[in-house]
């Protein structure tokens, strides 16, 4: 397994406990708003297991204010980069590997704030 995230506070302790269920596992650091960074951890992956059965998409953030109104254009493209190209990029990355293999499943996850809204936010 491998486990990728921008390197956090708590990887450690998350690493010991998914090492303690499977001691293959590994943690590689990615932002995934960076499409090179993607592409060095399919590669990674691959040299290391060979093959790429699984993707999960889970990255995202809420962004700047509780307000649209009070939301800066910069805030909002580093929303839209982070939860929708972020997706795009790493999809594409794992379809061609996927593709190759002619297996392999990607799953993407989002919170509940991609199907409900949050009341008054827009003033």
């Amino acid at each position: 397994m491998v486990v990728v995230d921008i390197k956090s506070i708590n990887y450690d302790s998350a690493m010991a406990e998914i090492t303690a269920e499977n001691e293959k596992s590994i943690f590689l650091e990615c932002d995934v708003t960076q499409s090179d960074q993607i592409a060095a951890v399919i590669n990674t992956t691959i040299e290391k297991f060979g093959k790429l059965d699984i993707a999960l998409n889970n990255a995202g953030i809420c962004g700047g204010g509780d307000r649209i109104a009070d939301t800066t254009e910069d805030e909002w493209n580093s929303v839209i980069h982070l939860n929708l190209t972020s997706v795009f990029n790493c999809m594409r990355y794992e379809l061609k590997q996927m593709s190759s293999q002619k297996n392999g499943v990607i799953v993407n996850m989002s919170s509940i704030r991609g199907k409900v809204g949050k009341v008054h936010s827009g003033g």
